[in-house]
């Protein structure tokens, strides 16, 4: 058995966590950088810090394979801190396959999702909305659509080098990368994602290596994937990061005065197009 101490290792934050391990040393990785190579061996053999079984704040979505990478209290804090919501879209709204038209679209259940973390954040930030943008390399008529009828601030079409986009969105809300939430799940999305508070990758089966590469830069793993809902998944963990689940889940029911202020806040948006010649 081994015994991680408290520490930073490599920008990856190490907490107080016990996995199978072929020796019996106590090792201090904040201490021994030649134990960087250790450290990922462990987070391959785990499939992340913590997994299945964790108790805590997310113990209902860790139970069913989601993955945090370091521990409730860290995500907690950079959740505080969360004043806008970023969005790749394929392979995050959709499986990522594509029509002839170069389309794809995406989900109801995804789309209340969003919506419903748009609200809490609303209603942690005193009433005020949470900046709202998708990045996309590609021209997609159903990201388009997406923005327009769900009021998000602007979507960025056409960005293959994805930092260009994000410097914009960033200019355009008056915003710090560390109030970024980014929602992604491939390797163009790395650039901005290194530099958000909090990042969210949509996980797939499919890309283990990809999953392990992105260690120091993803701070939770979702169990399903795109073409399942797993952005539903991460939006319905961030609304519990927030604390006002049960508020969210309230007013909306009720369709309350409270969430009719919302909604009018949200419907004011006036969505901005990006659209860059590939």
């Amino acid at each position: 058995m081994i015994h991680l101490k408290g520490g930073i290792v490599d920008n990856l934050e190490i907490y107080a966590v016990e996995g199978v391990f072929p020796t019996d040393e106590i090792i201090d990785y904040s201490l021994k950088q030649t134990w960087i190579g250790s450290a990922r061996k462990w987070i391959r053999m785990s499939n992340g810090v913590r997994t299945s079984g964790a108790a805590g704040v997310f113990e209902a979505f860790t139970n069913q394979g989601l993955r945090l990478i370091g521990a409730d209290q860290d995500i907690l804090k950079r959740a505080a801190r969360i004043k806008a919501v970023l969005f790749d879209w394929d392979g995050v709204f959709n499986n990522g396959f594509k029509d002839l038209q170069g389309g794809s679209p995406f989900s109801e259940v995804d789309s209340m999702g969003v919506n419903l973390l748009r609200f809490a954040l609303w209603l942690k930030n005193g009433e005020r909305l949470p900046a709202a943008g998708i990045i996309t390399g590609q021209h997609n008529q159903y990201a388009e659509r997406f923005t327009q009828r769900e009021r998000m601030h602007g979507c960025y079409m056409g960005y293959t080098n994805k930092p260009d986009a994000f410097d914009a969105f960033l200019a355009a809300h008056q915003l710090r990368a560390e109030e970024v939430a980014f929602f992604f799940d491939d390797v163009l999305d790395l650039p901005v994602a290194e530099r958000c508070g909090l990042r969210v990758l949509i996980g797939r089966k499919a890309s283990p290596w990809f999953e392990e590469a992105c260690m120091g830069n993803v701070d939770v793993i979702t169990a399903c994937d795109g073409g399942h809902h797993g952005l539903r998944e991460a939006c319905e963990l961030l609304i519990v990061a927030t604390g006002r689940g049960e508020e969210v889940l309230d007013h909306r029911v009720r369709y309350s005065d409270v969430y009719q202020r919302y909604l009018g806040h949200r419907q004011a948006i006036v969505p901005s197009l990006m659209l860059k010649d590939r």
